[in-house]
């Protein structure tokens, strides 16, 4: 769920890694339409077994 002012007008997740029970996403929000809609990019850690997130943070540059 997010909350915000605004929500995106697209998101992309991208399977980045995965280890020790552990599954990273990479997840990027654009924000607004066209060549000057904003991106926001998150790593995000969860867990394949509970199905929880158990971090979010920002991705890293390259990811």
């Amino acid at each position: 769920m997010l909350r915000a002012q605004d929500v995106p007008t697209r998101w992309e997740v991208r399977h980045h890694d995965s280890g020790a029970g552990r599954l990273f996403t990479t997840v990027t929000l654009a924000w607004g339409t066209g060549p000057g809609a904003g991106r926001t990019r998150l790593a995000v850690r969860s867990d394949p077994g509970t199905e929880l997130i158990s971090d979010i943070g920002d991705a890293p540059a390259g990811s």
